[in-house]
């Protein structure tokens, strides 16, 4: 695992379709300018949108799917004061208006970023933004994305922890379901397996498709906008896992045509 950010586009185009997570700096981040209001101006904008979820963001090994009922009403001095993860996946469509949160955001990020993937080789089927914020001493448990994600982080600290030998702890169909239902993490995995990545304000981290990671925060609350990267290619080609994930949704869906990918989850 190289503990380095990655800072140029020749290196980025070493590390994108590894098994290992990183930090980003240079001239990968430079040119992103969106400004956001404070955390619980944010939070209150956007829990009244259709489409919010709510999780409790318990610290456990195992993925915890279930919701806070009355997050979207709570007073939000309450809701500050307990572990939840709020994520929001159609920000641009559902909050990007002239007046809304999100106005702006394509033009000033996502479409910045898909213009200098393309002049550096790199191809995709679709780049949008999602939204994650955590409330203090809260976590997104042990889970894979089936998608490149890079994380940008607005507001409090992330603890991003990964995997030294991440292959050693998933196998092939783990990685093809991506499936939150049931993901635990390994009970004999140890401080000495893994590594952390630590998300301050402005930071950037590149998540690589389908590698094993959790996230939490502690005595803050944190909220981070993220670019969700579907089908990237660089130079024409899928990374490893890209294409494993692939070939395997391609032959779970002969068998089931009905069946859907899963989602991100943070």
């Amino acid at each position: 695992m190289d503990p380095r950010p990655s800072t140029t586009w020749t290196d980025f185009a070493d590390r994108w379709g590894g098994v290992f997570n990183f930090l980003m700096a240079g001239e990968l981040v430079d040119f992103f300018h969106f400004d956001l209001p404070p955390i619980d101006q944010l939070v209150d904008e956007v829990r009244k949108s259709e489409g919010v979820i709510f999780r409790t963001g318990a610290k456990q090994d195992e993925f915890v799917l279930e919701q806070i009922a009355d997050a979207r009403t709570m007073p939000l001095e309450k809701l500050f004061e307990r572990p939840f993860v709020l994520a929001h996946f159609k920000i641009a469509a559902a909050l990007g208006a002239p007046g809304q949160v999100f106005h702006g955001i394509e033009e000033r990020w996502v479409q910045p970023w898909r213009d200098r993937l393309t002049a550096n080789g790199f191809t995709f089927e679709n780049i949008f933004p999602i939204l994650f914020v955590s409330g203090p001493n809260s976590a997104t448990q042990y889970h894979m994305d089936y998608t490149h994600q890079l994380a940008w982080q607005r507001y409090g600290t992330k603890h991003f922890h990964g995997l030294k030998d991440p292959d050693r702890w998933t196998t092939h169909e783990l990685r093809g379901k991506c499936e939150l239902k049931g993901m635990k993490k390994p009970q004999a995995i140890t401080a000495a397996d893994t590594y952390t990545l630590v998300q301050t304000p402005g930071t950037m981290l590149w998540n690589a498709v389908t590698t094993p990671h959790w996230v939490e925060t502690f005595n803050e609350p944190a909220a981070t906008l993220t670019l969700v990267h579907a089908g990237l290619r660089h130079n024409g080609q899928l990374c490893p896992h890209g294409e494993e994930w692939t070939r395997y949704r391609a032959a779970q869906a002969a068998l089931q045509p009905e069946q859907k990918p899963a989602g991100s989850y943070g």
